[in-house]
């Protein structure tokens, strides 16, 4: 499994769809294997998507993030965890321990309602083929 984040300063930047590097972290077996920092430079959500999709990622936390980014990520079955705040390391270990629901990760200016909302959106976006590809 590999989860994707992008940082800035050692914490997730608060908008996916303009930060610069993202941190792709590799789990086999319950356990990280390996770190590794893509730089993005595109800027169109497509793009970014396939950068995504490119790298095997399975799972996306983020702050903010674009409809049309979300869609293409979620049509293409990549999870996302949207509206979350805080350091790398937390927000990692609160996944794994099934405490990133906790209000404490919540961005700023955000409700657990729309944190909610916007996973149940996602999924059904996942069950929409992306256009080009065959249904799995």
């Amino acid at each position: 499994m590999r989860i994707a984040m992008p940082v800035s300063y050692g914490r997730l930047s608060t908008a996916f769809d303009f930060a610069r590097h993202l941190l792709v972290i590799q789990y086999e077996g319950g356990k990280e294997v390996r770190r590794s920092e893509i730089i993005l430079e595109e800027d169109v959500p497509l793009n970014r998507a396939r950068r995504l999709e490119a790298a095997g990622v399975g799972v996306l936390i983020c702050g903010a993030i674009s409809r049309p980014t979300a869609g293409r990520l979620a049509s293409s079955g990549i999870d996302i965890i949207a509206l979350v705040s805080g350091s790398i390391e937390e927000v990692l270990a609160a996944y794994f321990t099934g405490e990133l629901e906790s209000a404490r990760f919540l961005m700023p200016g955000s409700t657990y309602e729309e944190r909610t909302e916007w996973r149940m959106k996602c999924r059904d976006r996942q069950a929409t083929p992306v256009p080009g590809q065959s249904p799995s």
